[in-house]
């Protein structure tokens, strides 16, 4: 009777998902507990509550409970634990970057805590623009997941305004300089150690060129001033994002 259930068991433990692995071991464990002295599934699924609880936070995907993470820590805190439901905290040595968070009972315990350390952090849960793929962000102007879906974004983004300026000398010089500017505003925001207030002013400056730049579009298509004209002016906004970078 046990072999459907260490079945099922096993095939989880071959997913990528740490928790995942967790739950499926501590399941086969309690499992074990009370098949070997013939308990009730009752006793069984009270002994598995504690262990599930945390999931019916983030059943529902169209609510996105996982964004409000105050309330979820908070109603995590009021959750009674069983003896022994708490983490392990192994703090660095030897220069490692980092801590490690263990579990042994309950994964409810170490959710809460890693929250608690997200918002210590200041991090946010956020939802990348290209994969739509839930990601930690260092800060709440953080879209997109990674350096591929970056990359991703910019050929699409790139894509689309030839399509739409196909043909037109104009448009193509102006795109020539909004791409450089573009190229030069992620590459600082993007990083490590991100400068926010050089980032503010990169990012102030470039709404500043695409307004001017629309209105001196306008006027070479007024035949107000030339392309050439037009074109001088881009050149001097390259040094300009040039000195702010």
């Amino acid at each position: 009777m046990a072999a459907p259930v260490s079945d099922f068991l096993q095939e989880q433990c071959k997913n990528n998902n740490p928790a995942v692995i967790f739950i499926a071991i501590r399941t086969w464990e309690e499992y074990l507990a009370c098949y070997n002295v013939n308990h009730s599934n009752i006793t069984l699924f009270n002994r598995l509550d504690i262990l599930y609880r945390p999931f019916a936070f983030f059943e529902n995907e169209d609510n996105e409970p996982w964004q409000a993470s105050d309330t979820i820590s908070a109603s995590l805190s009021k959750m009674p634990y069983e003896d022994g439901a708490a983490v392990e905290l192994w703090y660095p040595v030897n220069k490692r970057p980092f801590e490690v968070v263990a579990a042994s009972e309950s994964i409810t315990p170490m959710i809460s805590y890693c929250l608690y350390r997200l918002n210590e952090w200041q991090f946010a849960f956020a939802r990348c623009k290209v994969c739509d793929k839930r990601f930690v962000a260092k800060n709440r102007r953080y879209e997109i997941c990674s350096d591929e879906c970056r990359k991703v974004q910019a050929v699409d983004t790139k894509r689309g305004f030839d399509e739409r300026t196909k043909g037109s000398p104009l448009d193509e010089i102006y795109n020539s300089a909004y791409f450089y500017w573009y190229n030069k505003l992620r590459k600082l925001q993007k990083g490590d150690a991100v400068d926010e207030e050089r980032a503010a002013a990169a990012d102030t400056a470039f709404k500043t060129f695409r307004h001017d730049a629309a209105i001196r579009k306008a006027s070479v298509k007024r035949q107000e001033i030339s392309i050439s004209d037009f074109s001088d002016w881009l050149t001097e906004q390259k040094k300009l994002v040039d000195s702010l970078i």
